[in-house]
């Protein structure tokens, strides 16, 4: 293996290893770094030199242009999908696409399509009512191995997936949210940078409410804050959610009652379509433990102003204009760097092909992945397998 390393160090020492390595950009690599000083820029220096981060973009590399390549079929599935026979799956992509483009028509909507929500969380007048909220609220929105997906800023967020102890079957895995911002070091960390963060997102937060014509946004916006940083206080971290041997913790649905209590978990289960599952996954337990403890603690005005905003902020690129410039001016431009938002119509065809799930996959394949496609990605698979079975 050593000997294996070395001669791949000279080989990629080499000027003409570009032309003689399969798969290396060559004009991209900056051969005057020796690859012992600095292997990043020896390897990318060119690349880096000479590429602009695109003014909508925090950052910008290989991915983004495999994307940007196949973004072309995804427009024109997006496209087609408005003159598709009305009624299907693809005609009704369409249509959120028409709608999401069509600005005038947002702008007098109002909120209107926040009313529902709202009062949903208004209707919460019992710790029963909170728990029956946030249980129909769920969504497999988090994925702990296959995308590195971990937050949601529900209280929970739900995970699929074989079951680590019986891969026979699959098991239902509850994770921990609650949080707006990604992370529980942004409400925790000392320092003057995440400082300044929590104090613009502190601002953020009124600015939204107060759009949604909340007279009270700011006394608001300071419940919301601390409630928010009780619950990351609560949080994992990241090293221990990456691990499955802290994470792989079954419980079944008597021991979340027994192990976690506060939270109406018969409710919560029932209103979230798992009554019928007998085990679960905790997957950070100590902090479903203590998000449990905090839904019986916490006032549940502070409950109420937490889901308000976050309610608001799921449906602000919906909302008019003032609402979808605030959510890019805090989560995009000042938490990410990003300069510039999207167009609305490259943001439009964004919404409505994950709004097309698997209709969108079916019109993909059929427009655009070949048999000869087909067959490259199979042996690409088999070749990954046998590496797997080789090591």
């Amino acid at each position: 293996m050593l000997r294996r390393s070395v001669l791949l160090l000279a080989l990629l020492a080499s000027p003409l290893a570009a032309q003689t390595i399969p798969g290396l950009d060559g004009p991209g690599m900056d051969p005057t770094v020796r690859p012992g000083d600095d292997f990043f820029r020896y390897a990318n220096g060119a690349w880096v030199r000479t590429t602009t981060i695109p003014a909508d973009r925090s950052s910008y590399g290989s991915f983004n242009i495999a994307a940007e390549s196949a973004s072309a079929a995804v427009n024109a599935v997006v496209h087609d999908a408005t003159m598709a026979p009305a009624g299907t799956d693809l005609r009704r992509a369409g249509d959120f696409y028409t709608a999401f483009r069509d600005t005038v028509a947002t702008e007098a909507a109002g909120l209107a399509p926040l009313r529902r929500d709202l009062a949903h969380v208004d209707a919460i007048d019992s710790r029963q009512a909170l728990a029956r909220y946030v249980g129909a609220t769920l969504r497999a929105d988090v994925d702990v191995i296959n995308d590195g997906a971990l937050h949601t800023d529900n209280l929970f967020g739900l995970w699929v997936d074989q079951d680590f102890n019986d891969p026979t079957r699959n098991a239902a895995a509850l994770l921990q949210g609650g949080i707006a911002l990604p992370d529980r070091a942004y409400y925790l960390d000392p320092s003057p940078a995440m400082a300044e963060i929590r104090t613009a997102y502190r601002a953020h937060v009124a600015r939204m409410l107060t759009l949604a014509g909340l007279s009270n946004g700011d006394a608001m916006a300071d419940s919301v804050v601390a409630l928010e940083t009780r619950i990351a206080a609560t949080h994992a971290i990241q090293e221990d959610t990456w691990d499955p041997t802290k994470g792989n913790t079954h419980w079944s649905q008597a021991d979340f009652q027994t192990h976690a209590p506060g939270l109406d978990w018969p409710v919560f289960f029932a209103a979230a379509g798992l009554a019928g599952v007998d085990t679960l996954v905790a997957w950070q337990p100590a902090a479903i433990t203590g998000i449990s403890r905090l839904a019986a603690s916490a006032p549940l005005a502070s409950w109420k102003a937490l889901l308000t905003y976050h309610a608001i902020e799921h449906r602000a690129s919906v909302l008019p204009g003032a609402f979808d410039r605030e959510a890019f001016a805090f989560f995009a431009h000042t938490l990410s760097g990003v300069p510039q938002q999207a167009a609305r119509e490259s943001r439009a065809v964004t919404a409505a092909s994950t709004a097309l799930g698997f209709a969108g996959g079916r019109a993909y394949v059929e427009r655009d992945f070949s048999p000869a496609a087909k067959t490259r990605a199979e042996a690409m698979v088999r070749g990954i397998v046998a590496a797997f079975d080789a090591r």
